[in-house]
């Protein structure tokens, strides 16, 4: 009957599943004095899959990815819900959705490609404004410092340093302090800042997720998605100084993580925790692999210098004095030394006068 109980035992790890998710979700004293009719599966883990397999399956835990798709194709023409009774993890489908997603026609799959794609681009601009954003509130932290400072009596010298550190925060703070005014507003501002702003981007979970893994993914895979590319934003934007990582980099992990998009989205409920451990892995190979090829020679230096500098710019300060840094510059393609007018380029290499 559609309203029966499957209850499935594979050694310690428990399921069930029903037709209908209310007949799973409803409140256990209503339960019992229906008295659902309940179906009880015992099955040995080489049932499942074979011997030297499952210490695979108990690393990536991906046993529920195996018990899911059984069912879903045992029940292809009906809805389905299953529990994991211990992890309390819940999955759902719709009618007809394992036969849809199973078997992508030629176009399916070309509009999942133009989607990956897409996701890709939207996640990396999203994230990179984000970490640029983090930056730059951070200097009300660093400036709220110098109140503390005064508490261990440090120099005159040492607390410029801290506002000369963050020039876009220092500068109105040190005018502040002069004038005799408090600088609690405006660290407070920026602050405020740095929190609206993350809860507008967790707030765009809401929105990814759904388009990236539709309605049955495993539990926390998305979080962890989205932390790579937090990691990746961030390793641009501290490691890459040469044409040849800019030229490579974004390619090699654009395509490993557009085959794990498409991979998704072109299978009813895949390996996606093992998948995604490989492309995570190869993301960091090719880290480590740009950092040891491409910007090794770099590192030889503290920083960039007429004899060694950067290769690749991008705007960030309209003047390198005071002003806040531009949070949309994450849209302005990074360019060659001679894109740039000398008094551009005087702005990032300043010219050497005696005080």
């Amino acid at each position: 009957m559609p309203e029966d109980i499957y209850n499935i035992s594979i050694g310690s790890v428990k399921f069930q599943f029903s037709l209908h998710f209310q007949v799973l979700t409803m409140p256990k004293d209503i339960k019992s004095r229906i008295n659902f009719t309940e179906h009880h599966i015992q099955l040995a883990y080489k049932d499942v899959v074979p011997t030297f397999m499952w210490p695979f399956i108990v690393i990536f835990n991906e046993l529920d990815t195996i018990i899911v798709n059984q069912l879903a194709r045992i029940f292809r023409n009906n809805p389905g819900f299953i529990i994991n009774v211990g992890s309390k993890e819940m999955w759902i489908w719709s009618k007809h959705q394992y036969e849809i997603t199973s078997n992508p026609s030629l176009f399916q799959k070309i509009g999942n490609l133009f989607s990956s794609v897409f996701m890709f681009i939207i996640l990396s601009l999203v994230t990179g404004m984000i970490c640029r954003l983090a930056i730059a509130g951070s200097a009300g932290v660093m400036i709220s410092l110098s109140w503390c400072m005064t508490l261990f009596n440090a120099t005159e010298n040492t607390r410029m340093i801290l506002f000369y550190s963050f020039p876009w925060a220092g500068q109105p703070a040190y005018s502040l302090r002069n004038a005799g005014k408090g600088i609690g507003s405006l660290v407070l501002s920026f602050f405020f800042m740095l929190f609206t702003f993350y809860f507008m981007y967790a707030c765009t979970y809401l929105l990814w997720t759904p388009m990236i893994f539709g309605n049955i993914y495993p539990s926390g895979l998305d979080e962890r998605l989205y932390t790579i590319f937090s990691i990746m934003e961030f390793y641009t934007l501290l490691f890459v100084r040469t044409k040849k990582t800019v030229m490579w980099f974004p390619r090699i992990v654009m395509g490993l993580i557009c085959t794990f998009l498409l991979y998704r989205k072109n299978n009813f409920y895949p390996f996606l925790n093992t998948y995604f451990f490989g492309v995570t892995m190869l993301c960091f190979g090719t880290m480590v692999m740009m950092l040891s090829l491409f910007e090794k020679e770099t590192f030889t230096h503290e920083g960039p210098t007429f004899e060694s500098p950067r290769l690749v710019y991008q705007p960030v300060f309209n003047r390198n004095n005071s002003s806040l840094p531009e949070i949309w510059t994450l849209f302005y393609p990074v360019a060659g030394r001679g894109y740039f007018t000398e008094q551009q380029m005087s702005n990032i290499f300043p010219q050497q006068v005696p005080l």
